[in-house]
């Protein structure tokens, strides 16, 4: 189920006349957006419309262009500020008119503004414009006033109650005693129970202690991150607040609501300066990339936290264009937000997790702000000081004179903690470490990962341990593998070869192993992993070195002598424990015998997010998808880009050499059986062929005659199939309920694991196949040894097949072979006759 998107609506875009008295003649938004100016070299300012124009919300074609276009990109509903003063209605038009409209088709709902407004838009009390009195009897008034909005059918709702936003939930008079009388009232004229959602904004952090139903985040409110003005040079003198957009989206998905009913809320972008020039706070690095990262992370999270029918995450803004916080498309961007707003929506976001940092940081080589909630756990001096400071400023929101006694207070404290701060970064002293200094390039030791660190026991011994530890999860046995039919098709050679490698026989299942290893550096794709004690982990480095020749794609490692040397000790640094599954290939086979089980037996860690599993940033997206079958959702990954980095402590398997799926372990693979059966929807046949869609394959073998072979089964009663076009837990049916299954040889048959025992295998094998890696036969027995685990009927029909070879493209070392086949239909047909019979269908 997908998440609902909300955006919030600002409806300050047409002129009347209390504004035109307070701020002149004609003002709207538009008037503060256009005077705009930078701050500083390079400043986004002002922020200016595109497609839609200086639009007037008084022009009905405006907002049905604003739905088409939300909808479009995957925004499910408008939350449009509602102003209500004592009885006085403000920016009343836009939302009156939008209810009136019958054919404006887009859900939306009202959050109260109840905060003054002044002169400084700042909602103190100095400057007042006009002021929220909160008179006798204004509970009842006020939820009369959306009454007729929560009647309509448009109207949001959570469990059928309307959701009501308060954005200053803390400022009410008497907040609880308000809410059961909206509460009470809402029953007597039967509207029945209402949802009602506080803003957590100027210091309020509890919405239950104020008797709302849930509470919603309002970034940049409550944010708890560092001041950067210092990093940047202004043109004139600067009273505000500059902030890194990795360090608030850090601050906010770190915030675990599993046990809170708290909607998380991402902003695009945030940059008051249109509005309140010197004063603005002001986020740099706000890019369309960016804002992917935190709503992919935020939506991740609201799907563990939040029940299904409560899955909301909150956008601020849809078009606060004077606060630089829009989903509309501006001039500098274009539509880059609306596509990365879909992209996260419809699950198809592959960037990596790395947030990209403003240009003004030269914090080169320290740790990266990635979207994960660990890395922003430290508690620092700057955390400590800002929480304070929200909880101070929270309890002095009713005492305007105290509240301002405390805000200078707090600036005279930061102002002396600057230079002792300083002091303190620059001193080597404080700053110098005991351990040695290592000598660059430095020589590297090869080992293999058995014998890489001490062996623990147990998981949870491997995950506590204070050093390098390597953990057995399953050991490995002998296995013996049946003798397999094989079948030749007219002009095939490589009978007696196969015969031969399929004759019974016994084979030693590989060893299911982990090594932990702390502060180590990797490859996103588990590549050269570099203990702290000065060794390269060989089978992270055997795959790789069989592909590539050189190591051009390592520029931190060299080769002389026979021994791999690192050559710099510069790595950006992931302060978070992370499992590194994916090797060189991301061939389905591998991916499911390789990688996948290494997820699934640290399921409970990956998810209590004491561990992240790393993916590369071009990995495909059927991995994830794969994986969110059972539950990994984003936040459960960290997604890299192709360098190497150093980790707090990286999990590395035995798997990396591919020995995984060539001697299948069956201990590994059965954790597959354990995960809980899922319901779908689809029939599946019990005659299978599985096709092969040349565009949507990593493999490089084909089979020329293929609407030959389909044809001859269709008339046997087979539907031919291609799993990768189905949703994983279809494919999974389709193999469970298979009684016979015909296919080219290759990873499409990896899903015999769902198979039950007794299931038919019909492989055709290419002539050209046969000792194509080496003459082992390894890779051809594969199959036969995974059918041997889940007792499957294996046979093979061998085909006369071509192969052409080519130089590998960016690698002449490499030879580049694609095998077609030409299957014998009437020796295939015999054989799923005889099939046929035993399976009596």
């Amino acid at each position: 189920m997908k998440p609902t998107y909300l955006a919030f609506y600002l409806p300050q875009f047409y002129p009347f006349p209390e504004n035109d008295a307070w701020w002149g003649k004609g003002f709207t938004e538009w008037t503060n957006v256009t005077k705009a100016t930078p701050l500083f070299d390079g400043h986004y300012q002002p922020h200016l419309p595109t497609e839609l124009g200086f639009y007037d919300l008084r022009v009905r074609e405006t907002q049905h262009e604003q739905i088409a276009l939300a909808q479009q990109y995957g925004v499910d509903a408008f939350c449009f500020h509602y102003y209500w003063f004592s009885g006085k209605r403000l920016l009343d038009k836009p939302v009156d008119a939008y209810l009136a409209d019958e054919s404006a088709r887009m859900p939306f709902c009202l959050s109260w503004a109840n905060e003054n407004w002044t002169r400084r838009w700042d909602g103190a009390e100095q400057h007042m414009l006009i002021s929220q009195n909160y008179e006798p009897g204004y509970e009842i008034s006020f939820i009369e006033s959306v009454i007729p909005f929560f009647r309509d059918d448009r109207y949001l709702r959570v469990d059928g109650r309307p959701i009501l936003l308060v954005y200053r939930p803390q400022q009410l008079a008497n907040p609880a005693q308000a809410v059961e009388r909206w509460r009470k009232h809402c029953r007597k004229i039967g509207i029945g129970e209402i949802h009602l959602v506080a803003a957590l904004t100027h210091g309020n952090l509890d919405y239950e202690a104020l008797g709302f139903d849930a509470g919603v985040e309002f970034p940049p409110h409550n944010m708890v991150v560092e001041n950067i003005n210092r990093e940047v040079t202004t043109f004139d003198s600067f009273r505000g607040m500059f902030v890194d957009y990795a360090d608030v989206a850090g601050t906010y998905l770190g915030r675990d609501y599993r046990d809170k009913k708290i909607y998380r809320t991402v902003v695009p972008s945030w940059d008051n300066t249109a509005r309140i020039g010197d004063r603005a706070v002001a986020m740099l690095a706000a890019t369309p990339d960016n804002y992917e990262r935190w709503l992919r992370a935020a939506t991740s999270r609201t799907m563990v936290e939040r029940a299904p029918n409560e899955r909301l995450v909150f956008i601020n803004a849809w078009n606060e264009w004077a606060e630089g916080c829009h989903l509309e498309p501006d001039r500098k961007f274009g539509r880059a937000f609306l596509d990365a707003t879909l992209r996260v929506k419809e699950s198809k976001s592959v960037l990596d997790d790395v947030f990209d940092r403003h240009p003004f940081r030269t914090d080169a080589g320290t740790s990266l702000a990635v979207s994960s909630g660990a890395i922003w756990k430290a508690d620092s001096p700057v955390q400590r000081f800002a929480a304070t400071k929200l909880k101070i400023q929270g309890m002095l929101a009713n005492a305007p004179v105290a509240y301002w006694v405390a805000r200078c207070g707090f600036r005279a404290a930061r102002a002396a903690a600057r230079p002792i701060r300083s002091l303190w970064r620059r001193s080597p002293f404080l700053n110098s470490s005991s351990a040695p200094t290592a000598t660059f390039p430095l020589v590297l030791q090869s080992v293999a990962l058995a014998r890489a660190a001490r062996q623990v026991q147990t998981r949870g011994e491997l995950f506590a341990s204070k050093n390098d530890a390597i953990l057995t999860a399953y050991p490995g046995r002998a296995v013996t593998s049946k003798s397999v039919e094989v079948t030749a098709g007219y002009g095939a050679t490589k009978l007696d070869r196969l015969k031969e490698l399929f004759a019974e026989k016994s084979f030693n299942a590989v060893p299911f192993q982990f090594g932990r290893f702390l502060n180590c550096v990797a490859h996103s794709r588990a590549i050269g992993v570099i203990t702290q004690g000065g060794a390269i982990i060989e089978e992270s480095i055997i795959v790789y070195r069989y592909v590539y020749q050189d190591l051009n794609l390592l520029d931190y490692l060299d080769e002389e002598g026979g021994k791999y040397m690192l050559l710099s000790n510069e790595f950006k640094f992931i302060d978070e424990d992370v499992l590194l599954p994916l090797h060189s290939s991301f061939a389905f086979g591998h991916v499911i015998f390789d990688a996948i089980p290494q997820i699934l037996f640290w399921e409970n860690e990956i998810k209590e997010n004491r561990l992240k599993v790393v993916l590369p940033n071009d990995a495909p997206l059927w991995v994830r998808g794969i994986l969110a079958t059972w539950g990994f959702l984003p936040h459960h990954f960290l997604i890299l880009p192709h360098t190497p980095f150093r980790f707090r402590s990286a999990m590395v398997c035995n798997s990396l050499t591919t020995g995984t799926t060539y001697y299948p372990n069956p201990d590994s693979l059965a954790q597959y059986a354990l995960q809980p059966a899922l319901p779908t929807a689809s029939e599946t046949p019990q005659l299978i062929y599985l096709a092969r869609d040349r565009g949507n394959t990593y493999s490089n073998r084909f089979i020329d005659n293929e609407p030959e072979v389909i044809s001859a089964l269709e008339a046997l009663g087979f539907t031919a199939i291609d799993p990768s076009k189905l949703p994983y837990v279809d494919q999974m049916e389709l193999f469970r309920n298979a009684k016979v299954i015909v296919g080219a040889h290759g990873s499409a048959f990896a899903n015999i694991i769902w198979c039950q025992p007794g299931t038919k295998l019909v492989d055709l094998t290419p002539d050209d196949w046969v000792g194509y890696w080496n003459d082992l036969g390894i890779t051809e027995m594969w199959l036969s040894r995974t059918c041997a685990l889940f007792s499957l009927d294996y046979e093979v029909v061998v085909c006369r097949s071509q192969m052409v070879e080519s130089p590998f493209p960016g690698q002449p070392h490499l030879t580049q072979r694609h095998v077609t086949s030409q299957v014998d239909t009437d020796t295939l047909v015999q054989r799923v006759r005889a099939l046929l019979k035993v399976v009596e269908l």
